[in-house]
C-alpha cells in the first residue's frame, strides 16, 4: 500500500532514490500529511526566492524583448519605440506596394522612361523588359525594407524627445533592422540599444532587441504576381488580346478590299489610328479577369459559356444556333485570364489609361498618313477602282497589374500595383524580340542636327548576308541610321575599312535603347536595337535577308463544291485578283493583278522559308469568286535558277446564289485543307 501512494505521488512512477534502503520503506510515507506540507512550504520557499532575486535584478539592469513585460515607468518609452518601428515600417511597406515592391528604384528603370509607368509622380516599374524578368526578388524586397528602416527610424523617435525630462538617454548602437516576409504578415526585428537611466543614474531600462509584426500578405500577392507575369510570358493572352481588339475596331485599318471610286488612296492619320487603339484600350483591358481569383461574377452560371462550347462554325452555318446567349459571353470566352494559380482571396484589376503613352509604328505609312494600294480593273473591269489595303503594327503599351487582398491587415487590405508591356510585332503577339517603335510625338520646332553631329563611342557595325553569288559575306554600301524615336540620324555606309571586311566605324547618338536601321538596295530593310551587351564589346552586327524580285502569273482551278473534287484543268486566270504574301514578323507584299509593272512579286533567299499566302479573285460583279488561302513553304534549292511563280488559286463552282451557298464557299475557301492540290509553283 504505501508502494503505491509513493508512485501516485511521484507521478504514477517508483523513484528508489526516495526510498530507506535500509528499512525498504519511503522515506516520507511514514510521516503522514506532515510530509506533504513540508513539500509545499519547499516550493513556496523556492517561488518567494526567484521573485526576490528577479526585484533585486530588475534594479539594476533589465533585458526584454517586449513592452509588454516592462515596469510602468518605462513602457511607454519602450512602446514608443516599438510604435516608431511600426510606423517607419508601414511607410516602406507601403513604398513598396506602389512601386512593384522596390523601394529603390534601380537606375535603369528609374532613368528609363521605357521601364515604367509614371501615375501622379510615383514610377510604377515593369516587372519585364526586353526579353527579362526585372522583379525583384522577396529577398531584395526584405533587405530594402530592412534598410529603408535602419534609414528612417531615427526621424520618428526623434532622440526620444518625449522622454528627456524623465530619463538620461543614451543610444549605444546603430539600428540593425532584419525583415522576413510571411504569407500573411511581416516580421520586423531590430536591434537598437538603448539605455534608460533616471534622476540616480540607476538604469531603468537597457534594451537592445525590438520585434513588431506587421499583418500585410505582401508576399502572398507578390507570388500572385510572379504567376500572371510567367503565364502572360507563356500564353502571350494580353497580346492575343490587344489583336483581337484591334482587328475588330472599325476605325483601326488592318486588311480590305474597297471598290468604290474615291479620286484617290483612302487615307488614315497615324495619329487618330494610335488615339483610337489607345481609347480602346482603356475601355477593354480593364474588363479582364483572372480565374481562380475573386472576380466579379459573370451575368449568368458559368455552366451556361461552357456549353456554348459546343457549338462551332459549322454549327451557325447550318442554323443551330445557341438559345439564350448571355450578354457578356465575349468577356467570358476571351477576357477571363487562366493562370492555373488559385488565389480565390485575392483580387486583380488590369488598367490602361491614355497617359500612359503607347509606341506605335504602321507599315507602311509615310509622315504619319496610311493608304491603300489603288488599282484600275483589267480590260474587262475597267470601270472598277480597287482600294486594297494592309497594314501592319508594332504597338507596345503598358498595363498596369493591381492585386488587392482585402481581408490583410485587420481588414484594411493592400494592395500591390506592378507593371508589364503588351507588344505586338507585325500583327503578332511577341513577347522575347523587342519590337522597335515610335512614340507618338508632337510636332515640335526643335533642330536635333545637334544631337547627330555629337556621336560618343568606338563601334564597329557590320552587316551580313548573301552576296550576288549567293555566298554569305559582309554587305558593302549599306545605309546605316540610329533611330532614337524622336529623331533619326545617318551614320554612313559600310564600306572596305583597313583591308579587313566591309563594315562601318561611327559613334552613336547619346539616346539609349535607339535602333540602327540598315537599307540597301535589293535587300530587307533590317532594323537591331542597340543593347547594352553590344555597347561593351563595341560591335554590332546583324543579318539582311536578300530579296529575289519574281514574275508570276494565276491560274484558276475549278472546284466542284457538289463533289468536292478538283478539276484537272489549269485555266489561265485573265480577271483581278488581289495576292498577300507575308513571311511572319519578317516580310510581306500586296499586290493587284494585273498591274502596270509585269506582275512581280519578291521572295527571301533563304533556307526554307514559310508563307501565308491569300489571294481572292474578284468576279464582274465584284464578289468574290474564290482565291487561295494557306502556308506556303519555299526552300532555297526550289528558287535557285528560277525566275516566275505560278499561283494556283480554286475558282468555286457553282457560283453562290444564296447566302448559305455563300458560307458554304467562304468555308471551303478559308478553312478548306487543298494546300496540296494548289501549291505554286516556281519556274
Amino acid at each position: 500500500m504505501e508502494q503505491k501512494e509513493a508512485k501516485l505521488l511521484y507521478g504514477g512512477k517508483e523513484n528508489k532514490s526516495l526510498y530507506n534502503r535500509k528499512e525498504g520503506k519511503p522515506l516520507y510515507m511514514n510521516r503522514g500529511k506532515s510530509g506533504q506540507v513540508t513539500i509545499f512550504i519547499l516550493i513556496g520557499l523556492v517561488l518567494l526566492i526567484s521573485v526576490a532575486t528577479v526585484m533585486y535584478i530588475s534594479q539594476e539592469s533589465m533585458l526584454f524583448r517586449s513592452s509588454k513585460f516592462l515596469p510602468g515607468d518605462v513602457k511607454p518609452a519602450a512602446e514608443y519605440v516599438e510604435q516608431c518601428i511600426e510606423e517607419v515600417a508601414r511607410d516602406a511597406i507601403k513604398i513598396a506596394g506602389m512601386q512593384g515592391g522596390y523601394i529603390y528604384l534601380p537606375a535603369y528603370i528609374e532613368n528609363n522612361p521605357l521601364t515604367h509607368i509614371d501615375r501622379a509622380g510615383i514610377k510604377i516599374p515593369y516587372w519585364y523588359y526586353e526579353g527579362r524578368d526585372i522583379s525583384p526578388s522577396i529577398e531584395q524586397i526584405e533587405q530594402d525594407l530592412g534598410n529603408y528602416v535602419d534609414e528612417n527610424i531615427d526621424i520618428c523617435l526623434n532622440h526620444l524627445e518625449p522622454f528627456e525630462d524623465e530619463f538620461d538617454i543614451s543610444i549605444k548602437s546603430e539600428p540593425l533592422t532584419d525583415v522576413l516576409l510571411g504569407k500573411e504578415d511581416i516580421t520586423v526585428e531590430m536591434n537598437y540599444h538603448i539605455v534608460l537611466r533616471d534622476g540616480l543614474n540607476k538604469t531603468k531600462l537597457d534594451i537592445e532587441d525590438f520585434k513588431i509584426i506587421v499583418p500585410v500578405s505582401l508576399k502572398k500577392m507578390y507570388e500572385f504576381g510572379k504567376q500572371i507575369l510567367e503565364q502572360e510570358n507563356k500564353q502571350m493572352f494580353f497580346e492575343q488580346v490587344t489583336v483581337d481588339l484591334m482587328s475588330m475596331n472599325s476605325g483601326i485599318p488592318f486588311t480590305g478590299l474597297n471598290f468604290k471610286c474615291l479620286g484617290g488612296p483612302m487615307q488614315w492619320m497615324v495619329s487618330d489610328v494610335n488615339k483610337e487603339i489607345r481609347n480602346s484600350l482603356k475601355s477593354e483591358i480593364s474588363k479582364i479577369r483572372v480565374k481562380n481569383s475573386d472576380y466579379i461574377p459573370f451575368l449568368a452560371d458559368e455552366q451556361v459559356y461552357e456549353d456554348l462550347r459546343e457549338f462551332d462554325v459549322d454549327d451557325i452555318a447550318e442554323g443551330n444556333v445557341p438559345e439564350n446567349v448571355p450578354e457578356d459571353s465575349y468577356e467570358y470566352f476571351h477576357y477571363l485570364f487562366d493562370i492555373k494559380y488559385k488565389t480565390e482571396d485575392l483580387k486583380v484589376g488590369f488598367n490602361y489609361l491614355p497617359e500612359y503613352g503607347s509606341m506605335l509604328k504602321v507599315r507602311p505609312s509615310s509622315n504619319g498618313i496610311m493608304k491603300s494600294n489603288v488599282a484600275k480593273g483589267n480590260q474587262f473591269l475597267s470601270f472598277l477602282c480597287l482600294h486594297l489595303y494592309h497594314f501592319s503594327y508594332d504597338l507596345n503599351y503598358p498595363i498596369e497589374v493591381m492585386i488587392r487582398d482585402d481581408y490583410t491587415d485587420n481588414g484594411n487590405g493592400f494592395v500591390l500595383r506592378y507593371a508589364m508591356p503588351v507588344m505586338i510585332d507585325h500583327n503578332l503577339p511577341n513577347r522575347e524580340k523587342a519590337t522597335q517603335s515610335i512614340f507618338e510625338y508632337q510636332q515640335q520646332d526643335y533642330d536635333y542636327q545637334e544631337q547627330c553631329d555629337y556621336l560618343s563611342g568606338d563601334y564597329t557595325v557590320i552587316a551580313r548576308g548573301y552576296d550576288d553569288y549567293l555566298y554569305e559575306s559582309e554587305l558593302e554600301g549599306v545605309s546605316m541610321f540610329y533611330d532614337c524615336a524622336r529623331y533619326e540620324c545617318l551614320l554612313g555606309n559600310t564600306s572596305f575599312e583597313s583591308g579587313m571586311s566591309y563594315n562601318l566605324e561611327t559613334g552613336l547618338p547619346g539616346c539609349n535603347g535607339g535602333f540602327i536601321n540598315a537599307v540597301k538596295p535589293g535587300y530587307l530593310d533590317t532594323s537591331m536595337q542597340v543593347l547594352r551587351e553590344d555597347k561593351e564589346s563595341g560591335v554590332i552586327e546583324f543579318w539582311m535577308p536578300k530579296l529575289k524580285k519574281y514574275n508570276f502569273s494565276i491560274v484558276a482551278i475549278d472546284y466542284d463544291s457538289n463533289t468536292g473534287l478538283f478539276s484537272d484543268v489549269e485555266e489561265f486566270y485573265n480577271g483581278t485578283a488581289s495576292v498577300h504574301l507575308v513571311l511572319e514578323g519578317m516580310y510581306e507584299e500586296i499586290k493587284i493583278y494585273p498591274d502596270d509593272d509585269g506582275n512581280k512579286i519578291s521572295l527571301l533567299v533563304e533556307p526554307a522559308k514559310t508563307y501565308t499566302l491569300e489571294i481572292m479573285l474578284i468576279g464582274e460583279d465584284e464578289e468574290l469568286i474564290g482565291g487561295y488561302q494557306g502556308n506556303w513553304t519555299v526552300s532555297y534549292a526550289e528558287q535557285k535558277d528560277k525566275d516566275t511563280i505560278v499561283f494556283k488559286t480554286m475558282r468555286y463552282i457553282p457560283e453562290p446564289e444564296t447566302d448559305d451557298e455563300l458560307v458554304n464557299m467562304y468555308l471551303a475557301l478559308f478553312e478548306g485543307n487543298y494546300e496540296n492540290e494548289l501549291r505554286p509553283r516556281l519556274e
